[in-house]
């Protein structure tokens, strides 16, 4: 992420809350240009540096140029002080989301207070923010006031009574913290690898299984938030990676069940545990369940977090797997016109176009009721400019760019480009010899062959049904795969694809 686009997320952010202080950015009632800086990034008014550094010292002026680089890194630091007056209340957090923001904020007042030599006062506030660090589960900031502590005890107080009882606890924190790393390295180390490949991985499974197995006791030890989170993601693994989904259901309603028992609110882990439930229900076909999860998933996200983005993703998928297009169609607008989305990661924005495409191949092919291409609210939507911007799933050979390969063919069927479209079957059909293996690629491989026909056919309806009538029992034969990046191969499955396919080439003759 760019400097200045962080500048704008920064003062996007904070133009939601009515900023208190005086001397703060946008509030002074003042012409500086601090603060005309600040209205014009809140506006999404300045593009990049270059336009800022040419509206503030000229047009010859770009980001480069000195004065504009000082002035900006001068507003940076204006910005980021900003956030200490916000009240963490007011914007919808959880109620541990809240505290943590206090506590952090506390942590680091009261270690200003000790670098300049308040001991005492450090104390005072040290012993209260323990408590509230503890209640909601920070084990890095109440060990690290408890280090100090017990260290000032052991050096001035000399009180052995109050020491016992600070490093009695020092001890628990550390193991617990401890714990929380590991759990947290142990899923890293199994989740990196679906990061950039929807391969079909039942090895990685083997390795959930052994770290869960290190994991477990812990789990059964402390009820910590984080521990249970990453704790609860490996054992869930276990099953994902093979696809097994009434188990990970299962897995995904215990998570569920145990941070509901919490006594504050664990949003951010229900979401994720809600998420994981949404891909069980859509790939068992049981989209009534899937319903209620999806609306679960979205009360449990801030509106813009990327949670809230993965959690209307995964409900525009529920809404393409059952037909309900229109529906999917209003959710992409929404999420379209959303500032935040400019702010998502290149996998979450690659994961948007594609959808964009599959819905300009239903839009255009009046597939999706009242809703007209040419007033469609998707931009002017070219195939090779969607190409050329799916530069992580387009270039990748680990299975991300078989919906990019997919979506290209049936466009071109649907425009009647038959010439381009054999072109196309014939790379596709080399890359699916070399690539696309296993038992994870069976619905894919089947699929492949069903777009295949299509030339064999002379694109002939009558004839393209009558050749992929087998195919298409083979896929239905095998779940979608739905977990971690395997579901974004099947935007619409595979075999709806095809019925849309027949729908097209009746229309085409």
């Amino acid at each position: 992420m760019s400097n200045f686009k962080a500048l704008q997320q920064i003062a996007g952010h904070l133009g939601k809350y009515k900023l208190k202080q005086i001397d703060i950015i946008g509030n002074d009632g003042s012409e500086s240009r601090y603060t005309e800086f600040y209205n014009l990034l809140r506006d999404g008014q300045l593009e990049d540096d270059d336009a800022a550094a040419c509206h503030f010292y000229g047009e010859n002026a770009n980001a480069q140029t000195s004065t504009y680089r000082k002035f900006k890194s001068n507003f940076l630091e204006r910005l980021l002080n900003a956030f200490v007056f916000i009240d963490a209340a007011s914007h919808g957090l959880s109620d541990r989301q809240a505290a943590g923001i206090y506590v952090y904020r506390d942590w680091l007042k009261a270690g200003m207070l000790q670098a300049r030599g308040l001991g005492y006062a450090y104390i005072i506030i040290a012993e209260r923010l323990i408590t509230e660090a503890l209640k909601f589960d920070f084990y890095d900031v109440a060990l690290d006031l408890i280090v100090k502590i017990k260290g000032n005890i052991a050096s001035q107080d000399g009180d052995k009574k109050l020491y016992t009882y600070y490093n009695d606890l020092y001890k628990r924190c550390y193991e617990i913290l401890g714990l929380e790393y590991r759990a947290r390295e142990l899923f890293e180390l199994i989740r990196i690898n679906y990061v950039k490949s929807a391969r079909f991985q039942p090895e990685q499974a083997k390795a959930a299984c052994l770290a869960y197995e290190e994991i477990k006791p812990a789990l059964e030890k402390y009820d910590s938030v984080n521990l249970h989170f990453y704790g609860r993601a490996i054992e869930a693994m276990q099953y994902s990676c093979i696809n097994d989904y009434a188990k990970l259901l299962v897995a995904q309603e215990s998570a569920i069940s145990f941070f509901k028992r919490k006594s504050f609110e664990c949003r951010l882990q229900l979401a994720a545990a809600y998420q994981s439930k949404l891909m069980c229900y859509i790939a068992l076909q049981k989209y009534e369940e899937g319903e209620q999860t999806a609306i679960d998933c979205i009360n449990m996200s801030v509106e813009g977090s990327v949670n809230w983005f993965k959690s209307l993703e995964l409900q525009v998928m529920l809404y393409l797997h059952t037909g309900r297009y229109r529906e999917a169609y209003d959710i992409y607008v929404m999420v379209k016109k959303n500032p935040n989305k400019s702010y998502l990661k290149e996998t979450y924005q690659e994961m948007w176009l594609l959808l964009e495409a599959y819905l300009y191949f239903l839009i255009s092919n009046r597939l999706i009721p009242n809703v007209d291409i040419k007033t469609a609210d998707l931009g002017t939507f070219r195939l090779q400019k969607f190409l050329n911007d799916m530069t992580l799933y387009g270039n990748d050979k680990e299975g991300l760019n078989i919906p990019t390969l997919i979506i290209k063919i049936i466009l071109m069927v649907s425009e009647k480009k038959e010439n381009h479209v054999i072109d196309k079957l014939e790379a596709l059909e080399k890359y699916r010899s070399r690539h696309i293996k296993g038992q994870g690629s069976y619905r894919t491989n089947q699929f492949i062959k069903v777009l295949e026909q299509l030339p064999i056919t002379s694109f002939n309806a009558k004839r393209f049904e009558n050749a992929t009538k087998k195919y298409a029992n083979n896929i239905k034969k095998v779940p979608v795969n739905v977990f971690e990046d395997g579901f974004k191969l099947e935007i619409v499955p595979y075999d709806t694809v095809r019925e849309l396919m027949l729908i097209i080439l009746v229309k085409n003759k």
